[in-house]
């Protein structure tokens, strides 16, 4: 089987840092590539061989364990960890042009990168109502079909 035939499901959407982790990696890089809403549905394609492998996040330096992921791992699937990708990322608050970063009301983005970046929303965005998305990348495009104009997101 070559590796373009082969499938590796990811914590999707595109655009996220697993994707990009992902893509740093040369011969992953060639499989067919299937985002996954969220880690536990990645971990589950494999045990029911929809994939051939996962790619999940596990730790940050920041933060520490990504514990959705260690949980999963530890208490709900008996797969191998098969290597691990380091990463540097960096975070940024997006909004919609002309958007001034005091007009911020509501800031959407995955909760492991809110707390990397706690001190920093509660000084700047101390008003904003602080909302869970499934990812950054996913806050990303929510974000841009929202209809108000003071929404944000957190993303790399």
């Amino acid at each position: 089987m070559t590796s373009a035939s082969r499938r590796i499901g990811y914590f999707g959407p595109a655009g996220t840092f697993t994707e990009q982790a992902l893509l740093t990696q040369a011969d992953l890089a060639t499989y067919q590539l299937i985002p996954f809403r969220t880690v536990p549905d990645v971990l589950d394609a494999v045990d029911r061989n929809e994939v051939d492998l996962g790619f999940v996040p596990i730790e940050n330096s920041i933060e520490g364990t990504v514990n959705f992921t260690q949980d999963a791992l530890v208490f709900d699937h008996d797969l191998l960890i098969q290597r691990e990708v380091v990463l540097d990322i960096e975070h940024c608050i997006v909004a919609k042009k002309g958007v001034k970063l005091d007009n911020i009301t509501t800031l959407l983005s995955i909760p492991v990168a809110t707390a990397q970046c706690h001190a920093y929303i509660r000084q700047n965005l101390g008003k904003a109502e602080v909302r869970a998305a499934n990812s950054t990348a996913e806050a990303a495009r929510d974000s841009g079909i929202d209809r108000f104009r003071t929404n944000s997101k957190l993303s790399k």
